[in-house]
């Protein structure tokens, strides 16, 4: 006798998945057309019928311990193909949004960074606390004669102190979203006895691999054209990080304060920062053209890019605001014109802040929850054996009427 299960419709969950930009959800007659045209779903259960079906009943616990709905890359080929115009890749990608705030540590930041009433109260708040801590180290004031970043923020006070803590912060508070993660996916969806999966190790690192070129996006076929400007974002960002880390390596460790490179240290010194302010130029370049183009295709393109929320606009607009002032910084500080010079490093500093401090609460926690459900997914054996080509596009239907949700 087949096993009777109880359905518990969260029907909070249900107006967050709307609220997130999922509001097309209850179009979907579960046709599977978009199940079908997908190129990276595996065989075996298949996805997005089963989550837009979760979706409108409010299966929370099942999306959140789904590792399908980070296999998914948002194509679009899905949304292009569906016959109801129930967007499943705009309803998986709320459907993300929400498990987010769901997995996050503690939830309420999670809630609170993602609402429009909110963001901007959270956004000047790291500027008040560098203002605050800039006061008590008696440094907000006028600083004139030779541009000095340690005049306004010594490296000492943002590096040893806000950036370890704001890192120490999110890596806390993502390890407890990972882990919360993991729990529920070996619980929704176990391993199969014959499943011929990868071990753990193998299986982050080829996780890893794919994500770091991005591989996946090149099988899309109705959005495609953004797989370079999330390469150029992602290494303009990892680029830029690895930069601010480089210099406060050689102050800290070697004695050896900016600008880098420094004329007055030895000649590897000299070598190693020069080496490291090219790729600071080169990483925002990426970061200013990689989120700027993104932009641009969600403003222009909407036809490819589908639907955003402020989930992704506000994430993209910060990557892009964070580029713009570090640039901004560099090319003032060229002129000496320490009046524009400081102010700008002082919102470049308060963006990098809110930055550190919400990369476990934004889109930016994707990063993770994904490599984090491909690792998973690559070692219970739930992969796609063969990427096929994507479907073209059909020709434009008549748009339906909004369904009130």
């Amino acid at each position: 006798m087949s096993k009777i299960e109880r359905v518990d419709p969260d029907l909070k969950f249900v107006r967050k998945i709307v609220e997130n930009g999922g509001g097309s959800v209850k179009r979907c007659y579960q046709c599977a057309t978009c199940s079908v045209v997908c190129t990276l779903s595996p065989k075996d259960k298949p996805f997005p019928r089963k989550e837009m079906l979760w979706a409108q009943w409010g299966l929370k616990d099942r999306l959140v311990g789904d590792p399908d709905i980070w296999l998914c890359h948002h194509c679009g080929d899905c949304t292009v193909h569906c016959p109801r115009g129930a967007k499943p890749g705009e309803t998986l990608q709320a459907i993300r949004a929400s498990v987010i705030s769901e997995l996050s540590f503690p939830k309420a930041i999670a809630e609170a960074v993602n609402k429009p009433q909110y963001f901007p109260a959270l956004l000047l708040l790291p500027m008040l606390l560098l203002g605050v801590t800039m006061w008590e180290a008696g440094t907000l004031k006028a600083h004139p004669g030779p541009i000095i970043w340690g005049n306004l923020l010594p490296h000492s006070v943002f590096f040893e102190g806000m950036f370890m803590l704001l890192m120490g912060w999110s890596v806390v508070a993502g390890g407890v979203g990972i882990v919360r993660q993991w729990q529920h996916m070996k619980r929704m969806c176990p391993a199969d006895k014959d499943a011929k999966g990868l071990p753990i190790g193998a299986a982050f690192v080829q996780a890893v691999k794919e994500l770091l070129w991005h591989s996946r996006f090149e099988a899309c076929g109705q959005n495609r054209a953004r797989t370079w400007p999330h390469r150029l974002l992602f290494f303009g960002f990892l680029s830029a990080m690895i930069t601010a880390g480089g210099a406060a390596i050689l102050e800290k460790a070697f004695h050896i304060p900016p600008p880098l490179p420094n004329p007055d240290a030895a000649a590897w010194a000299y070598a190693v920062g020069m080496f490291f302010k090219i790729l600071g130029i080169l990483g925002a370049v990426g970061l200013l053209v990689g989120s700027g183009w993104l932009l641009n295709r969600r403003m222009v393109n909407q036809d490819q890019t589908g639907d955003s929320s402020f989930f992704d606009w506000a994430f993209l607009g910060v990557l892009f605001a964070t580029g713009l002032t570090g640039t901004l910084t560099y090319i003032v500080r060229l002129t000496n014109n320490a009046t524009l010079a400081y102010p700008t490093y002082f919102v470049h500093l308060s963006l990098v802040a809110f930055l550190l401090s919400t990369i476990a609460y934004t889109k930016f926690a994707h990063v993770f929850y994904r490599t984090t459900a491909m690792t998973y997914a690559l070692h219970i054996g739930r992969t796609v054996e063969e990427i096929c080509p994507a479907l073209p596009a059909p020709p434009p239907q008549p748009a339906l009427p909004e369904q009130a949700s």
